[in-house]
């Protein structure tokens, strides 16, 4: 069977949880004995010049192999006006033929990890023939809506409705969507790449640090409406001799400049290859997550945490997006003073930091050890999804 993925997020460095499952299901022992990888559609906007076009139609039907098993297609919706209905559904309608064209004669499961409305019409085409459809909730999506008039809420309703199982982030999420046939599945870490050092990898002016330099540091999206600035500001103020480094994207800019004026001892880099990301983590003497508690965080399950841990620096977080599982291994703070004490005597040293239980979680929590179990899942109930098909015909 082969799994066709459609990807909340464009195939990259598998750092994210939707490309780590989907890896591992294809190249581990599961049903799937292949994959194709599509990534969301690329509007191309009504300015672009008939050459832009062109290009993005002849880019469109390139498919790259990331492995023998493994196809990745990225659609390019090329004509003008492609976001009105019409033309979305006959560009769409030629996604669908061509990965029906891919798939053959094989039978394939459809695996939906996003609410883009670009997806729409090609989910509901590629649903009519999948012998198992799953959606992935792997956030709460909700929180990352594009308009105010984007109906990502009925979208997921929509798919889960028509679902032979969902796999959830956590419960909060799942409740939001039940479902006859739920598996709750945590993100997990790498713990085979998160375990790599290399003390000379050379990165000016982060990497090699400096002698007695000391690094607080994060990963990952600085995103406003999930970051607490007054608590990332009251750490800049509080160790102006610390430098904070950040290593990721944001999805406001305006965020890291308001930041980036509270001091010069911050550092934003953007997003660096997965391979070398440990790299960066290890020389953090604190690695932090100064998330808010709301209803988006409630929606998140960190994979920067188990990262961390498996890099073996110390952990400071706020309570937010279930941490608290993991409380024996890093450093819950209730509220600012706290979050600041703990960095504090983490750098200062007074508090002594054991690795070794964090390390403990990220190898049994590492997407080699659970992707099996989530395939033991699916496997399971492939005999059940055909009878309710044949039930169905």
């Amino acid at each position: 069977m082969i799994l066709v993925n459609l990807s909340n997020l464009p195939f990259s460095t598998m750092r994210k949880r939707n490309q780590s499952i989907f890896v591992n299901l294809v190249e581990g022992e599961s049903i799937f004995t292949s994959g194709i990888f599509v990534d969301v559609p690329q509007y191309l906007p009504r300015s672009a010049s008939l050459i832009d076009r062109l290009k993005a139609r002849k880019t469109s039907q390139r498919v790259k192999r990331f492995s023998s098993k493994i196809k990745v297609l990225s659609p390019v919706l090329y004509l003008p006006f492609s976001y009105r209905r019409p033309v979305a559904k006959i560009l769409s309608s030629c996604v669908v033929k061509k990965v029906r064209g891919l798939i053959g004669n094989q039978r394939y499961c459809l695996w939906i990890n996003s609410p883009e409305a670009s997806f729409l019409y090609i989910a509901d085409g590629l649903m009519q023939g999948a012998e198992k459809v799953v959606v992935d909730l792997s956030d709460d999506f909700t929180a990352f809506k594009n308009a105010p008039d984007d109906d990502v809420d009925g979208r997921l309703k929509h798919y889960t409705e028509k679902a032979h199982a969902v796999i959830a982030i956590n419960k909060h999420v799942a409740s939001k969507y039940p479902h006859w046939n739920t598996y709750i599945f945590p993100n997990c870490t790498d713990y085979s790449n998160f375990a790599k050092d290399d003390p000379y990898y050379y990165h000016p002016p982060v990497l090699p640090k400096p002698v007695g330099t000391k690094y607080v540091g994060f990963i990952g999206g600085f995103n406003k409406g999930r970051i607490d600035e007054p608590l990332v500001t009251r750490l800049l103020s509080q160790f102006p001799d610390i430098t904070f480094i950040f290593v990721g994207y944001t999805n406001d800019k305006s965020l890291r400049k308001e930041i980036a004026e509270v001091g010069s001892n911050v550092l934003f880099i953007e997003s660096v290859p997965y391979e070398i990301l440990p790299y960066f983590i290890k020389s953090f003497d604190v690695a932090i997550v100064p998330h808010l508690i709301n209803e988006h965080t409630r929606g998140n399950d960190l994979l920067k945490v188990l990262d961390y841990m498996a890099c073996g620096v110390p952990v400071v977080t706020t309570n937010c997006s279930n941490v608290s599982k993991f409380a024996d291994a890093l450093y819950v703070a209730q509220d600012h003073d706290e979050f600041i004490s703990l960095v504090r005597s983490l750098i200062d040293s007074q508090k002594k930091h054991d690795p070794q239980k964090g390390i403990t979680y990220a190898k049994k929590f590492s997407w080699s050890s659970t992707v099996p179990q989530l395939a033991k899942f699916l496997n399971t109930g492939h005999e059940t999804t055909r009878k309710l098909n044949a039930s169905k015909s």
